[in-house]
Parts: C-alpha cells; sequence; structure tokens
C-alpha cells in the first residue's frame, strides 16, 4: 500500500526541513497550491511537494532526570519516522490501514451527587466509554526507520 502519511520525531524534522536538497526542491518553486512559497519549510508544504495527506511531527518531551533532581528534557518520538497509510473512514474488512481505535457506544456521562461533601454536597461527574485500538492493516502498511538522523 502507498503510505499518505509521514510521522517524524522533532529532531528528525528539524534536519529534514533544513537539507539542502530539500530546500532546493521545496522552496525553489514559484508557487505552490496554498500560493506563494513560504520563506521556511513547513509541513503542509512538504506533504504537498511529497505526495502525502499528512506530515505529523512529535514535539512532545519529557522529564527523563530522576526524581528530585534538575529537569533533563528529552524529544519522546526520538529520532524516528514513519511512512503509513491512515484512511479517513477504514472498514476492517475493505481497507488497508495502519491502525485504528474502534469505540462501541458512546460516550456516556453521569453525576453522581454526594450529600457528605462540603457545606452543601458536592457533585461527581463520570464519564466512560469503550475503546479498542487495533493494528487492521497488516505488515504492508506502513514502514519504520529508526535513528533516521545522527
Amino acid at each position: 500500500m502507498r503510505p499518505n502519511t509521514l510521522v517524524l520525531g522533532a529532531q528528525a524534522w528539524i534536519k529534514l526541513r533544513n537539507t539542502p536538497k530539500v530546500l532546493q526542491y521545496i522552496l525553489s518553486r514559484a508557487s505552490t497550491t496554498a500560493g506563494d512559497v513560504p520563506l521556511r519549510v513547513n509541513e503542509q508544504l512538504f506533504a504537498e511537494a511529497f505526495g502525502l495527506d499528512n506530515v505529523v511531527i512529535g514535539r512532545a518531551k519529557y522529564n527523563s532526570a530522576a526524581e528530585g533532581a534538575a529537569v533533563s528534557s528529552n524529544y519522546l518520538w526520538g529520532k524516528s519516522a514513519a511512512l503509513i497509510r491512515v484512511e479517513k473512514t477504514p472498514s476492517p474488512r475493505a481497507t488497508r490501514t495502519f491502525g485504528y481505535t474502534f469505540r462501541f457506544g458512546t460516550i456516556e456521562t453521569r453525576e453522581i451527587v454526594d450529600n457528605l461533601r462540603g457545606v452543601r454536597g458536592g457533585v461527581f461527574i463520570k464519564t466512560s466509554h469503550s475503546d479498542s485500538e487495533f493494528v487492521i492493516g497488516g505488515g504492508d502498511t506502513g514502514f519504520l526507520y529508526t535513528t533516521v538522523v545522527s
């Protein structure tokens, strides 16, 4: 299956968007379908240039230091890249997509009154739903490249 989504860690994205060949290929155009070419390569321009529907950048960080030590933040997504096939409305039998979250029923919200809390009592709000997440496309719906930058 032809991938339509590129998922990159922030470190890989920074290196990729500043690569001279990528800059020359994308920024040498007079215009794009979105208008004039911007001064910097962005996700939309990169997706359009390479025939992708989406480019997703993982910019999340986490504190990797021991508890009580000084903060040491690292990128959660690392230096990886994944090319995957993502269908907007997949059917588990008819389409091939990398992953899908199946939701059973609807989101249910309940109010639970607790008269013992505080002076006038209180209310708890309980929200619940049932999800099941699956990789439904098999081995040919995505490619993972680890440590794409050094």
